[in-house]
């Protein structure tokens, strides 16, 4: 399924990345191997517009398939992205549970580009407290 990244994902992109309307910002400049991010702020960012926490989380993943779109195209080699603490085991049941399914069908939507683009995704820490359906999804995407 093609990537169609929202209005505020596009921005992110093109000041990562350039818009094409000038130079890009990274032209000529050592460009890092690796980058780390740690995913926060999304239930703050959508209490901030009035919308429910969930609505944050759906637009950090447009966020996280943006970055990987400039560091695809950057030719940055690792992506680490911190998305899930054992903090984050202490919110509402049901956010959690919102959460998983995001998680899910993100990588569900994922597999076929990342498989056809060699990107192999490798979880860190302990997946064994994660749902069987999101663990079963994890397996596929490390292969």
């Amino acid at each position: 399924m093609p990537y169609h990244p929202s209005a505020e994902a596009q921005k992110l992109i093109d000041r990562l990345v350039g818009d094409g309307s000038a130079e890009e910002p990274w032209a000529g400049k050592p460009l890092p191997k690796h980058v780390a991010i740690i995913m926060d702020g999304n239930g703050r960012w959508a209490g901030d517009r009035g919308l429910p926490r969930i609505e944050g989380h759906r637009e950090g993943i447009q966020s996280v398939r943006a970055v990987a779109q400039a560091c695809r195209k950057l030719e940055i080699p690792y992506l680490t992205l911190y998305a899930f603490s054992t903090e984050n085991w202490k919110r509402p049941r049901t956010e959690i549970a919102a959460l998983m399914k995001l998680l899910r069908d993100f990588l569900k939507e994922e597999i076929p580009e990342m498989l056809e683009n060699r990107i192999r995704l490798d979880s860190i820490g302990n997946i064994k407290k994660l749902p069987l359906y999101v663990q079963h999804q994890l397996s596929k995407t490390s292969r």
